[in-house]
């Protein structure tokens, strides 16, 4: 019975994609409670549980809003992505974002959005209008109203990263999914 057990919970962390032997990730945020016109710093945690260096491309996404995933918890409801800057296109952006992480080390990055009524003005849609927003420099994400979130974010190191970077890295370059636990924030009114 115990054997049956262990064996289920081994193939259950094997077929989950945010099992990881080689790298972990977590998400931090700072303040965790926020209102209008406050700003918010969350910070990505990637910690090399291998035996081995590896790298990581972290910074590697068409919008910023992309790295945050919020998940109101009394309703379920889930944050809406909205762009208002076109992304900028660099082939180069692989080779000078990749990180080299030693065994039993970190890399850690920040990203800093404002809680906003409204849109900046380069929002090319009106149609959003007044509403509750996390503001990052490129893109937002609509609020479903105050109250506290789930939020989450997701590492993922894709294989055709490889073709972009230099032939030492190739090898070294981590492939995988792997998300960071769930943690609180709370949009406050007033």
């Amino acid at each position: 019975m115990v054997t049956r057990i262990l064996i289920t919970v081994l193939a259950l962390a094997a077929a989950d994609p945010a099992f990881s032997k080689d790298l972990s990730f977590s998400i931090r945020a700072s303040p965790q409670s926020i209102r209008v016109g406050d700003r918010i710093t969350f910070t990505f945690v990637y910690r090399n549980t291998s035996s081995h260096e590896i790298g990581i491309i972290p910074e590697y996404y068409a919008y910023e809003a992309l790295d945050i995933r919020l998940k109101k918890l009394n309703t379920g409801e889930i944050g809406e992505m909205i762009p208002y800057l076109s992304p900028h296109i660099d082939p180069n952006l692989a080779k000078r974002q990749f990180r080299l992480v030693k065994p039993g080390k970190t890399y850690s990055r920040h990203l800093v959005a404002t809680v906003s009524a409204i849109l900046p003005r380069t929002t090319p849609s009106a149609s959003h209008g007044s509403g509750l927003y996390l503001v990052f420099r490129d893109s937002a994400i609509k609020v479903p109203g105050f109250g506290k979130y789930e939020a989450t974010s997701r590492y993922l190191g894709v294989e055709s990263y490889k073709n972009q970077l230099f032939p030492p890295d190739k090898n070294r370059l981590w492939v995988g999914e792997v998300f960071a636990p769930p943690i609180t924030i709370e949009f406050r009114n007033g």
